[in-house]
C-alpha cells in the first residue's frame, strides 16, 4: 500500500509540472515506433532534457493523461523493485483521464535504479499499452547491457553532453568566418 501512496505523490508532482524551457539539440526521439527507446549516457548530458522535449512535442497532439513521466531519482521511489511498477500503473488511472483511441506513452527516468526493471518493461512492452521510454546513466544501462535484457525490442540511443557547435549555438555565438575562430 505504502508503494501506491509513493506512486501518487509523485504522478501529482508531474500532474502540474510546468515543463523547463529545452534547447533543441542535434538529437530527437521518435514517438510513432512500437520498440521501446531507451537512452543512455554519462550524468549530466542531458538524457532528462531530451524526454521533456520529446514530451512537450507529444503534449501538442495528446492530454498528459496520456503522458507519463517517472524519474526514479525521487526520494520517495528509492528500494523499488519490478513487483512495485504495477502500482504506477494504477495510480495513472486514478490520478489522470486517459484519452482513450490515442496511444499511452510512458518516460522511465533513471530506470537503473529499480531492481529488475526489464522484467516489467519487457512485459509492458509485450502487453502492446505503452511506448516506452528509458533513461539511465550507470553501468547496468549500457548500450550492449540493453540490447541482451530487453533481447531485440529496443532502439538505443546514446546521449553525449554538447558538440561544439551547440555550445556556440546555445551561447548564441555567431560567426560567418572559420577565422573568426582564432
Amino acid at each position: 500500500m505504502r508503494r501506491i501512496e509513493d506512486f501518487r505523490a509523485v504522478l501529482a508532482w508531474w500532474k502540474f509540472l510546468e515543463l523547463p524551457a529545452v534547447f533543441p539539440r542535434e538529437l530527437s526521439l521518435p514517438t510513432s515506433l512500437h520498440q521501446i527507446v531507451s537512452v543512455a549516457g554519462v550524468r549530466r548530458c542531458g538524457k532528462t532534457y531530451l524526454l521533456f522535449s520529446t514530451i512537450k512535442k507529444l503534449l501538442q497532439e495528446t492530454g498528459r493523461g496520456n503522458v507519463l513521466y517517472v524519474n526514479f531519482e525521487h526520494e520517495r521511489l528509492r528500494n523499488l523493485d519490478a513487483s512495485d511498477l504495477q502500482d504506477l500503473l494504477v495510480a495513472q488511472r486514478e490520478i489522470f483521464e486517459v484519452e482513450e483511441g490515442k496511444p499511452l506513452y510512458l518516460f522511465l527516468d533513471e530506470v537503473q535504479n529499480v531492481r529488475d526493471w526489464e522484467r516489467w518493461v519487457r512485459r509492458i512492452q509485450d502487453e502492446g499499452g505503452y511506448r516506452i521510454f528509458i533513461t539511465g546513466s550507470s553501468s547496468k544501462l549500457l548500450a550492449q547491457e540493453i540490447a541482451t535484457s530487453l533481447r531485440g525490442r529496443c532502439l538505443t540511443y546514446i546521449r553525449y553532453p554538447f558538440s561544439f557547435g551547440e555550445f556556440l549555438r546555445a551561447k548564441n555565438f555567431t560567426f560567418t568566418d572559420l577565422t573568426e575562430l582564432e
